[in-house]
């Protein structure tokens, strides 16, 4: 199916989403999407870790601080530990659309491998590995082409988003917080990047340049890229333009494990698509503790009874 395309969400700070390719009819199937189970949604719960046993990390079960992402691409219902992961194309990118806003639903696939589970508790999925259930995302009425696909994240989602929203606080240094993606974005040519000694970026980005324009300055290039820092910014005398002085360097890690740098080559008059950057690990927003996390609601006009807490506590 090719039914969708990603591009930037019409709705302010949803980031990407899903848009229509063709003109689409209402009743008509938008996408299938197979679905990975997930029996027991407590398995997405992220814990603190034990002081090193042997050189051994293991998990606190007794400390949870967290769900992973991936909670927020499930389906799921408030009266149930079942999880649904769909893996359908692009389907992930479809944002919610409250009440008359949504153009799309989910309904259960009228051919599934093991159409039979809707109607057994949540144990029997946990003997097989095997997608066994799928949505088709089909549209709730005629969808022109390029309108942004949405669906209703149905209401304990939405409550739990209004609760986020009225509680959050800022962190402290989130006003000098830069992403990658924003600095590697298509209006980078027209950004200043930082020098060291105006304080760099900080502790949220290494900076990287283009193995390419060490070639350029009459070096060997030992990879497609390097480890950078930004010495200082002048004014091309020629054009006008914006140029940089930079210099290379590696990180080695001392035998007390300590990081020393090891500076290696000057490179001057670099243009600023020379530069490219990517996140350190666990600096981006959405893997922070405080971040939102809720899977998206399963309509309780098709949700199995037999999955529900109260049947699976009976069934058991």
């Amino acid at each position: 199916m090719d039914n969708i395309r990603n591009g930037l969400s019409e709705i302010p700070q949803a980031g990407r989403g899903a848009f229509a390719t063709r003109a689409l009819k209402q009743g008509s199937l938008v996408a299938p999407a197979p679905l990975i189970h997930i029996p027991n949604k407590a398995r997405l719960t992220m814990y603190d870790t034990l002081p090193p046993d042997e050189g051994v990390i293991s998990r606190n079960t007794s400390a949870p601080v967290h769900q992973q992402l991936l909670l927020n691409y499930c389906f799921g219902h408030a009266n149930s530990n079942v999880l649904m992961s769909p893996y359908g194309v692009l389907v992930n990118l479809i944002n919610h659309g409250s009440g008359e806003k949504a153009n799309t639903r989910i309904v259960w696939s009228k051919e599934m491998r093991h159409t039979e589970w809707l109607e057994q508790p949540p144990k029997v999925m946990e003997e097989d590995w095997h997608s066994g259930l799928s949505f088709d995302f089909v549209a709730l009425r005629d969808i022109e082409e390029g309108d942004e696909l949405l669906i209703d994240y149905g209401p304990d989602w939405q409550a739990a988003w209004d609760d986020h929203v009225a509680h959050w606080k800022a962190p402290d240094g989130s006003n000098v917080y830069d992403a990658a993606y924003e600095l590697n974005g298509i209006d980078r040519a027209d950004s200043t990047l930082p020098t060291m000694a105006e304080g760099g970026y900080g502790g949220s980005v290494k900076m990287w340049i283009h193995g390419a324009y060490i070639e350029i300055a009459g070096h060997e290039s030992p990879s497609h890229y390097a480890r950078v820092e930004i010495v200082d910014r002048y004014e091309d005398t020629n054009n006008g333009e914006i140029r940089y002085r930079a210099q290379t360097f590696k990180e080695k890690e001392t035998k007390d494990s300590q990081t020393e740098i090891d500076y290696k080559l000057m490179l001057w008059s670099l243009p600023r698509d020379a530069f490219v950057f990517d996140d350190l690990p666990y600096t981006r927003d959405h893997v922070q503790s405080w971040s939102f996390r809720h899977a998206i609601g399963i309509p309780d006009d098709m949700f199995p009874n037999a999955w529900k807490l109260n049947a699976t506590t009976a069934a058991a």
